[in-house]
């Protein structure tokens, strides 16, 4: 079976996970589709969140967490997001604090307007899962 770039530079990456003791990766540019079972993107000893881009080439996000870490895939925007907009989001509980990571890639040609996704981060800052502190959304 021949492999695609992406899964060839990640398996340097997941290397580099186990090397350097890495707790939690965002990897983006996955490449990863809906047909891509987890069992090939898997690192031993990390739980995968996972974003794939299904109809276009490309993109797609995932988050490893390392399993010393208590973690949960979760959608704190209440009425979900657009099929569009590639982002995950996990808590991880390390000790007695909670954290809420955020993974998103933003093509550079969206098929969304850019103010759909300001918004789409802004709201979930005051549905309760994050306080407006916690969270400023940008752009870069």
């Amino acid at each position: 079976m021949a492999k695609s770039c992406a899964l060839q530079q990640l398996e340097t990456d997941f290397t580099d996970f186990k090397q350097f003791n890495v707790h939690i990766g965002i990897v983006t540019e996955t490449w990863f589709k809906p047909h891509h079972d987890d069992q090939y993107v898997a690192i031993s000893g990390y739980n995968v969140y996972r974003k794939d881009r299904p109809k276009r080439k490309g993109g797609g996000i995932a988050i490893y967490v390392h399993t010393d870490l208590l973690s949960t895939d979760i959608c704190p925007h209440t009425d979900g997001y657009s099929e569009n907009i590639e982002i995950t989001w996990v808590q991880c509980v390390h000790g007695s604090t909670v954290y809420y990571l955020a993974a998103c890639y933003h093509p550079p040609r969206p098929h969304y307007p850019d103010d759909l996704l300001k918004s789409e981060l802004h709201a979930v800052s005051y549905n309760g899962v994050c306080s407006s502190r916690q969270i400023k959304p940008t752009l870069l």
